[in-house]
């Protein structure tokens, strides 16, 4: 059960006693549930700091689920754009294998403008970046988990990669060795995404 403060509620809207319960089809009700959820992942680890932050994030997507208005939508903003890139990586996690995985499908599957997806992946490193980031870390997985090596060529090209010199190269750029030279049973590398992601929530949080 989610409790809020009676003003920080006053603050949010300006008439909150006339407001009574949420419409299944309001689309802002929707965000507020994953968001509510991954709050109770995220909460554990969370920062005195990040935790006021998060705090003020969910009191807007509150306010803007109960009563729809430009203030309101402005102020949930934040909230709104965790879920939707929560949405987005998952998507991504989904599709790795698929050529078509973009920009273009990310937007038809969110229902958002390009404007908004490249906001959203901004601290990322961007969509593209961030996507090339995905397969390989994938890729470096599923090389280091086999108990008989896959042939490196035919993974790389299943996961988008045309060129096997370009696959060669982004590959020794985020890990600092050759796809060739991964350890077996080895633990996950560190890759840049993850430090973007700290970032973003970082920003998420101010």
């Amino acid at each position: 059960m989610l409790y809020i403060p009676r003003d920080l509620l006053d603050e949010a809207l300006p008439h909150p006693m006339r407001l009574h319960g949420l419409s299944p089809d309001n689309a802002c009700a929707g965000l507020l549930g994953e968001h509510l959820a991954a709050l109770l992942q995220m909460l554990p680890s969370a920062t005195p700091q990040e935790t006021a932050g998060l705090a003020q994030a969910t009191v807007s997507l509150v306010a803007a689920s109960l009563a729809t208005c430009p203030k309101n939508a402005q102020g949930a903003r934040p909230a709104i754009e965790s879920v939707l890139l929560r949405r987005a990586r998952k998507h991504v996690e989904q599709h790795l294998r698929e050529e078509a995985l973009s920009a273009a499908m990310l937007c038809a599957h969110l229902r958002i403008s390009r404007s908004t997806l490249y906001r959203l992946f901004g601290p990322l490193g961007g969509v593209s970046q961030y996507i090339k980031e995905r397969r390989l870390a994938r890729i470096h997985e599923l090389l280091s988990g086999a108990s008989e090596r896959p042939q490196i060529a035919r993974l790389a090209e299943d996961h988008g990669f045309k060129s096997a010199a370009h696959f060669s190269k982004a590959f020794r750029e985020q890990f600092g060795y050759s796809a060739r030279e991964v350890p077996r049973h080895g633990t996950a590398p560190v890759v840049a995404g993850a430090h973007s992601l700290d970032r973003w929530l970082g920003a998420l949080c101010h």
